[in-house]
């Protein structure tokens, strides 16, 4: 049943009108909730005006039901001879579930947050719907664990807080735990366990570039003279990737499909102290940069940014003969440097009519300690 429905118990077995009969609520220490005597209907205090008696059928019906009236109901004739026994069960769509989130290893406890207790049973169930075989159970002073849980679980019966030793990825999943006082259902808690892995180191690199792609972004900002940082991860399940300055956020991204790395480039355009941080829930890494010694260290256009901004805007075919204009012009100049030269060690072409020097091997070109020489010789 869902709390706020209707529900009716009815009898089975015959029995005669006339006969007296009563009903009982809770397990152990069980409350009379109605007693039919001669035809006289007295209500108990606990369902009040929300209980109705059929003196007929002896049938009793509960309106607007809470968790709260989960329980044992029990039919007894008067000489307390057991006719009919319920054992009713009310959802409640609208409990809060806690969500707890953990790193795959770690020890976590679930604290359904009622103190101590006392005369109590405890009661925890995997799945949302608080039914079915119980993992842990804590009844009459005594703890009993399911046999698969055995290794895995540690109940405290003085608070009901559950814990995991060291959990594992498929103990994910919703758990409830019902607390009952004598029989009676004082409390239902219910908790989701999400099991994370915990995250990996972000890796910070350079804004790689494709050049032949060369109208992409990262070429461009290359060229006009922006320092740029790639950071990626390796995705997994809620992992957020970003970048900060200080304790600001700059960008983040996400992608559930985690066999897709997570990337993200920055374009550093102030002189700070930056950090790419990857996190999930339970866990984080960060890797730090420090703009002013990366950009010194990543800087692509330097002396031959000129170049670079050339082949980007004009294409090769243009910088071809661009660079063959260039030879050019160094070899002119080089032509120009070596005739320079010549004048400047007193070089020149020296006519000649002396006889004997006719047909000789000796050079035409004399400097002037030679020609000072030889006119000694001819005096």
């Amino acid at each position: 049943m869902k709390a706020g429905e209707t529900v009716t118990l009815q009898v089975i077995n015959t029995w005669h009108q006339t006969q007296d009969y009563l009903w009982l609520y809770g397990r152990h220490y069980p409350e009379t909730i109605t007693i039919v005597n001669r035809g006289h209907v007295i209500i108990g205090t606990r369902f009040t005006d929300r209980l109705n008696t059929d003196v007929n059928t002896g049938s009793i019906t509960i309106s607007n039901l809470t968790v709260h009236d989960t329980g044992v109901f029990s039919f007894f004739t008067l000489n307390r001879v057991l006719k009919e026994a319920f054992d009713l069960i009310v959802h409640d769509n609208a409990i809060d579930v806690t969500e707890v989130d953990v790193l795959e290893g770690n020890d976590v406890t679930l604290d359904p947050k009622l103190g101590r207790l006392k005369n109590h049973q405890v009661r925890w169930m995997q799945g949302e719907s608080c039914v079915g075989e119980p993992i842990v159970v804590f009844e009459n002073n005594m703890t009993s664990i399911k046999e698969s849980f055995e290794s895995l679980l540690l109940l405290n019966p003085c608070t009901a807080e559950l814990t995991f030793i060291g959990i594992t990825k498929d103990l994910s999943g919703s758990y409830c735990v019902r607390i009952e006082d004598s029989g009676f259902v004082e409390t239902t808690t219910k908790f989701f366990i999400t099991v994370y892995d915990p995250v990996s180191v972000p890796h910070i690199t350079e804004a790689q570039t494709d050049i032949t792609a060369k109208t992409s972004i990262e070429t461009q900002s290359a060229v006009s003279g922006i320092c740029s940082a790639r950071c990626w991860v390796e995705n997994s399940f809620n992992v957020i990737l970003s970048w900060h300055r200080g304790s600001e956020i700059i960008m983040n991204t996400s992608d559930p499909d985690v066999s897709n790395n997570l990337t993200l480039t920055l374009e550093i355009q102030n002189e700070s102290i930056y950090s790419c941080r990857a996190e999930n829930p339970v866990s984080n890494k960060t890797a730090a940069l420090n703009s002013r010694l990366w950009c010194s260290a990543h800087d692509i256009t330097g002396d031959t940014g000129w170049i670079i901004g050339v082949i980007v805007g004009v294409g090769a075919p243009v910088v071809m003969v661009l660079v063959i204009v260039a030879v050019l012009h160094c070899y002119r100049q080089r032509n120009r440097n070596s005739g320079n030269n010549k004048s400047s060690l007193g070089m020149r072409e020296q006519p000649t009519n002396n006889p004997n020097l006719q047909g000789s091997d000796e050079p035409l070109l004399l400097n002037s300690r030679e020609r000072n020489y030889r006119t000694r010789n001819d005096e």
